[in-house]
Order: C-alpha cells, then structure tokens, then sequence
C-alpha cells in the first residue's frame, strides 16, 4: 500500500464516526420532541439572568429592553449584569436601566468564564440562574418555556440561539441559517436520542444543585464546552428546550468572524487534547497501534455522543 493511500484510509477511518454521528443526529432532529408536562406542585423557582458584560455600553440598553420586556410581571426573576473588566461604562449604564450591577476587576483573569465563575459565587439566593449574553434579543415566550422546562430533577438547560436580525442583509440570513445546523439540528437530534444536548454560551440555564455538585470552573475560550465536559463527567445531563430561542449579535466584519471561528475551534482542539490524551493513550496502550479509531472514539468527548459541544 502507498503512502498516499494509507493516508487516505487514516483520514476516512478518523471521519468515519464523526460523519455517522451527524448523519444520527440528523435523523433524529426530524423526530417530534415532547413537552416537559408542567408540575404545578413545583414552587416558584426564584430566578437569576445573568448577562457578562465586557466593555458593552453600546449595545447593553436593547439586550435590557428586551429581558424587561420579558420578565415584566414576574416578581420570582431578576436580571443582574457583571460588569466585567471593563474600561468604559458599562456598569452605569446597567445601573440607569434599573438592573442589579457586579463589578469585576482583575485583569489577570480576563474571559466570560472567570465572569461567570464571579457571578455564580455571589449569587447565592436563586434557585435557577440563566445566561444571556449582552448583545442578544430573548424572544417572546423565552422566560415562560425556560421556567416550564425546570425542574427538581433537571440539571441544565440550553435553548434555540439564533443570529439576531437575520433579515437584515443576505449574510445575516446565511448566518442563521449555517448557525441553525450547529445550535439547533444538532442539539435536537441530542435531545430526541435522550443525550445531553450541550451548552452554547448563551441562553442556557443551571440549577444551584447542579452548581452546588460542579462548580463552574470553566476559563478557556471555549468555556461552555469545558463546562459540559464536566457535566457529562458528573452524570448530569443538559435538556433541550425547543420553545425557548435567544438571538446575538455576529460579527459584521467577515475577517473578525473568520479570526474568531478560529479562535473557537482552537479552542475545542486544545481542549479536546488536553481532557483526553492520556485516555488515548492508555487505550491505544492496551490494544495496540491497529486500533487507533478505536482508541480515538472510546474516548470520553465520544462516549456519550456530546460531550464535545
């Protein structure tokens, strides 16, 4: 056999599973999903929307318009922004909207998963607490279908999360739609095989006992993903919630998004080999060189189909 060919044969034996997850998690999206019944026995769940704030004055006011909107009338829910490391006002403009601020300054953690740790450790007196980031728009009906879907013996939640303003221009348009495929295909397929779906960053909720069992720890670029991960490790798992969607904002500039989109897969590279080398290793020690794939797809970001999102 040639050079070029078994490199051929490698790569196909490497893309093999991954193609037949996709192709599983097509088929299954398409399946009808039920409805959490809700439990009127269930107590009013006391809920915290925390949006991570970084230098976003600019956009913040619609973000807090829209969780206005949807939270008016609801005295169990508040909305506090973590002001984080930011060199503008951020925080005074939170404050003039009427919300809850927390300040965070340490520029020798700098990301959204140090400002979540800091938010999850000071707020203390909720049972339920709901990421949104600062630059989206949570769609009518969000709150009523997250607070549904919780539950004593639900873990984590994730919901639709689409590109904000998607009519606005032809790219805007592609973009919800390749995002779809990534954020809503592919978790719904999850969600109809009875796995955990992931988390995204943004729209997603967890309960204080799921903080309580693992603490969010989470700082790489790709926090969400490193969070699932131990998630996944724990046993718990993150439900779908289909009639809940949040829309954020993208980059306009197609360098910017290409610079970012880069970022993000590094990110899951790195994070990916981190969390599992030594599991290849020990596998690929114990059945030899011929079951590299084998190795490879027994490993933990696999075993469960989605511990890698």
């Amino acid at each position: 056999m040639s050079l070029l060919s078994a490199l051929g044969s490698t790569a196909f034996a490497l893309a093999l599973p991954g193609c037949i997850t996709l192709g599983m998690l097509t088929i299954s999206a398409l399946r009808p999903l039920r409805n959490r019944p809700p439990n009127r026995a269930d107590p009013a769940h006391r809920i915290v929307i925390l949006v991570p704030a970084h230098n976003e004055r600019e956009g913040l006011p619609r973000t807090l318009d829209s969780l206005r909107q949807e939270t008016a009338g609801d005295p169990d829910v508040r909305v506090v922004v973590i002001a984080d490391n930011c060199t503008d006002d951020t925080a005074e403009v939170a404050r003039s909207a009427g919300v809850e601020v927390l300040v965070r300054q340490n520029e020798a953690q700098f990301g959204k998963g140090y400002a979540l740790r800091f938010g999850f450790a000071a707020i203390t007196d909720a049972d339920w607490l709901i990421v949104i980031d600062a630059d989206t728009d949570v769609e009518p009906g969000f709150l009523r279908a997250m607070r549904q879907a919780m539950g004593d013996d639900v873990d984590a939640l994730q919901c639709r999360y689409g590109v904000r303003d998607p009519l606005r221009s032809q790219a805007a348009c592609l973009a919800d739609i390749a995002l779809g495929a990534w954020n809503v295909l592919r978790p719904r397929g999850r969600a109809a095989l009875g796995l955990s779906v992931g988390l995204l960053g943004n729209g997603f909720a967890l309960s204080r006992t799921t903080l309580r069992r693992v603490p969010y720890r989470a700082a790489s670029i790709v926090e969400d993903v490193q969070y699932h991960h131990e998630l996944v490790r724990a046993g718990l798992r993150v439900q779908w919630v289909d009639q809940a969607q949040v829309r954020g904002e993208i980059a306009s500039d197609p360098v910017a998004s290409g610079q970012q989109q880069a970022r993000w897969e590094g990110g899951r590279l790195r994070l990916l080999l981190d969390r599992d080398r030594n599991c290849c290793s020990r596998r690929l020690l114990a059945t030899g060189s011929g079951s590299i794939c084998w190795a490879i797809c027994s490993s933990s970001p696999w075993r469960g189909i989605a511990a890698c999102s």
